[in-house]
Parts: structure tokens; sequence; C-alpha cells
């Protein structure tokens, strides 16, 4: 996947643009769903920390929308 900065407003901001291209195996959501989705919480306290499962999970939704398979 190229990931593109789109906000670019002016002609010469084409010069500061970005792309990342990932890489990754299969199985990814798998893991995270074989794996505990949280640690100790204690009672009666808030939880002070974002969610990790729920940002990965929405990270490699946004990514398979662009997947490019591999050739066998």
């Amino acid at each position: 996947m190229v990931v593109r900065n789109e906000g670019a407003r002016r002609p010469d901001d084409a010069r500061h643009r970005h792309a990342c291209i990932v890489v990754a195996r299969a199985g990814i959501a798998e893991s995270l769903d074989n794996h505990p989705s949280t640690g100790r919480v204690q009672f009666n306290m808030p939880v002070n920390f974002p969610d990790g499962r729920q940002a990965n999970y929405a990270v490699l939704t946004h990514l398979s929308n662009h997947r490019v398979l591999a050739c066998a």
C-alpha cells in the first residue's frame, strides 16, 4: 500500500509528499484474536490508556481496503 499526503494545498507542497509501503504477513487479525484482550485492571479505577486492540483492528480494516495480494 502506498500512502500519500493528500493535504497538499499549494503546487510547491508536492515536493513535501511522503509515501509509505506497508508489508505484513497473513494472519495478523487471527493473532490479535488469539491474544488475551486485557491485562490487569484495578477495580474502581478508570482505565487511562487507549485500547490497542481497537486501534490495531481499525488500522487493519483501513489497510485491507488497499491490499495487494502476492502472486503464488
